[in-house]
């Protein structure tokens, strides 16, 4: 009788492995789910894998593909893809600034004639190849209800009448376009209207070329017309 209570629980044991080996097993669960060789269920607690040094974990001999380790230097899980470790999370790919320029002041006129408000010189070969494209961000407000704003820029400009006061924004595109051309184009925005302009030139890219945006007034008054700020962005 002792000898069959002894063997019951060694019949249960190779059962449960035989088990395991032939079907899937749970964990906190009675129906494993059947796409699973083993299923952990809890609502309260976590699975914790191997914890170790990267040191340890490079050290480990013919590791298995899809090894899985948390690496306690690195702060995260790794795991082996047959050849080499890979981090599970890697470092978030850095891409490179595309602001080529940024001024954001106050700066206005109060006089009749035109007026320098902001400039920068893009650096020779800023666009290098055929379709790039740079955008121009500049935003201010007026006070006078009748002037000009000017955006030069590759030997052109793109004029834009004030006909109101108020708040103003432009956005203007410059692309290289084949046969060493360029496409210049512009939205202006004031007292809630919009105006475009458009231009094609051709031009030597090889050089550095300035870029400035000038006011003009038609009837003086002080820090009539001004501009807040404007960005130089690469767009493609």
């Amino acid at each position: 009788m002792k000898r069959i209570l002894f063997l019951i629980p060694a019949i249960i044991v190779s059962f449960t492995a035989l088990r395991a080996q032939t079907g899937n097993a749970g964990l906190g669960t009675t129906t494993p789910h059947p796409s699973a060789k083993f299923d952990i269920v809890s609502d309260s607690l976590g699975f914790l894998c191997p914890r170790m040094t990267s040191a340890q974990r490079i050290a480990i001999s013919n590791p298995a593909a899809g090894l899985l380790v948390y690496d306690s230097d690195a702060q995260s899980h790794w795991y082996f893809n047959g050849t080499v470790w890979q981090n599970l999370v890697p470092a978030p790919v850095e891409f490179p600034s595309q602001l080529v320029f940024s001024f954001l002041s106050q700066s206005g006129t109060a006089a009749t004639g035109e007026v320098i408000l902001g400039s920068y010189v893009l650096p020779a070969a800023t666009l290098e190849q055929d379709g790039e494209a740079l955008e121009i961000h500049a935003f201010g407000s007026a006070l006078a209800d009748s002037g000009l704003y000017r955006f030069k820029l590759l030997g052109q400009e793109l004029a834009f009448q004030i006909d109101e006061p108020g708040a103003w924004e432009a956005r203007l595109r410059i692309y290289r376009a084949p046969g060493n051309t360029c496409k210049y184009s512009g939205t202006f925005v004031s007292g809630g209207n919009a105006k475009t302009a458009f231009s094609v030139a051709s031009q030597d890219f090889s050089l550095s070329q300035p870029f400035q945006i000038t006011a003009e007034q038609f009837s003086p008054l002080p820090n009539g017309l001004s501009i807040e700020g404007f960005s130089i962005n690469r767009i493609q």
